[in-house]
């Protein structure tokens, strides 16, 4: 694949390999000390780019050394965080600390100022582009908890459902895909906050309702791996110094799922 010649001029011939952990449509190149993100260009990948610049300085993510287009295809060249996922086994195997650590995360992004953020992500925007998929059937059905016999019957009566039951706004900067392979981590502290194309000013109980997910799934062995004991989401509560909203956190798993 023939690079932008900015991208080209910083990466030389430095080794590379393909990163396809993830449900993203990109192209991840991951270089010793950068990562390029190759993906359509478009309202998303802009978002992307635009959020980085606003929020470098404020979390710990990665610095945007390149963004160009070119031919429709966004090349975006950032310096490579360096630490652990908090998926890793060692995290796992420790599910207090992973816990601790993953409410640290969390309360950092809350904490941002987000009078000046540059992007929306709150519960209309996200209702919005979810309408958006429904009417061009671009739902997956396939969860049947979601849309099984015992679910809603179709995305359509899913839709009519969240926005006749939006819950009381909680705003704060959101990440977006909190998940765990997102969240970096060395030894007992954060290192990292990656992949922020989703990020903007969201609800707090959307980026709680996909780190439980996330947590649930990594648990249990979905993706392939083993199955760790100590799934507890009180730990994850303690460590906020919250309690559950089970109604919220089971919204935003919905709405996800459109």
């Amino acid at each position: 694949m023939d690079l932008p010649e900015s991208v080209s001029r910083l990466v030389g011939d430095k080794p590379y390999y393909e990163e396809t952990i993830g449900m993203s449509d990109a192209k991840i190149r991951m270089y010793p000390d950068m990562v390029l993100k190759i993906e359509p260009d478009g309202e998303k990948a802009a978002r992307h780019a635009e959020i980085l610049r606003w929020v470098h300085g404020k979390l710990p993510v990665p610095a945007m050394l390149v963004c160009e287009s070119v031919a429709g295809t966004q090349y975006l060249l950032m310096e490579r965080v360096q630490g652990d996922a908090a998926c890793c086994p060692y995290y796992m195997e420790h599910p207090v600390l992973q816990a601790k650590l993953l409410a640290e995360a969390l309360q950092m992004l809350w904490q941002t100022d987000i009078s000046d953020c540059p992007v929306q992500r709150t519960t209309d925007v996200l209702l919005s582009e979810a309408a958006k998929r429904v009417e061009q059937f671009a739902v997956d059905t396939s969860d049947p908890e979601i849309f099984g016999q015992d679910g809603f019957y179709s995305p359509l009566k899913l839709l009519h459902w969240l926005e006749a039951n939006r819950p009381e706004p909680e705003p704060v900067f959101s990440h977006g895909d909190f998940c765990l392979p997102n969240i970096l981590l060395t030894g007992d502290a954060i290192s990292g906050m990656i992949d922020l194309g989703d990020a903007g000013i969201g609800d707090k109980w959307y980026d709680i309702s996909m780190v439980l997910r996330s947590l649930s799934w990594n648990y249990n062995g979905r993706f392939g791996g083993p199955v760790y004991s100590g799934l507890d989401p009180d730990l994850l509560f303690d460590a906020l110094g919250i309690a559950p909203d089970w109604d919220k956190i089971r919204y935003f798993e919905l709405l996800d799922a459109l």
